[in-house]
């Protein structure tokens, strides 16, 4: 018996299969750092649009009830800022020009919090809604009362500090009220 060789074999052989799949490993591991790249950085652009947009919300609304505040009565500030720097109380008019509105901005728990209630000056009356302003909140937060005693307008300090994944961002503005009295 005879052994014929066959000059135009087809297939592959060992050292090229070897060499194919290390090549295409190379590419795929090429691509897959590519896409968790672009994972990585789509997910860190999101996080900091999300944390602007936060504090921009909570900017407009603070500044809108500071600048908007009234005096409810003769003995009551328009704006009270309590003295922990935690909360601070505004009167104005919502959506009900006859009706004078108590709100409330209070940081619990790494959290802003925005009460309203009618304003009454015989009895309080329970918050008839709060409203989550802001999360994630680092201890550094406060509001101060920096105008001086027994000016017309009220200056209110905000100091925000937002803490999300490993991003730490700070808002800080300072507000007048519109108000009359002190």
């Amino acid at each position: 018996m005879t052994v014929k060789k066959i000059n135009n074999e087809e297939g592959l052989t060992l050292i090229e299969l070897i060499l194919a799949i290390t090549i295409f490993s190379l590419i795929i591991l090429a691509l897959n750092s590519f896409f968790i790249s672009f994972y990585n950085n789509w997910r860190d652009s999101n996080i900091d649009s999300q944390i602007i947009e936060d504090l921009n919300f909570a900017e407009n609304m603070l500044s809108r009830d500071i600048r908007e505040a009234i005096k409810p009565a003769e003995d009551i500030r328009p704006i009270e800022v309590e003295s922990d720097g935690k909360s601070f109380n505004v009167y104005r008019i919502l959506s009900d020009p006859n009706k004078i509105y108590d709100i409330k901005y209070e940081i619990l728990n790494d959290k802003l919090f925005r009460k309203v209630r009618e304003f009454s000056t015989g009895h309080n009356l329970a918050w008839e809604k709060s409203t989550l302003i802001l999360e994630d909140l680092e201890g550094a937060s406060i509001f101060e009362d920096i105008g001086e005693p027994g000016t017309i307008p009220r200056l209110i300090r905000v100091v925000l500090v937002i803490e999300r994944e490993t991003r730490v961002e700070e808002l800080k503005f300072t507000a007048m009220s519109r108000s009359r009295g002190n």
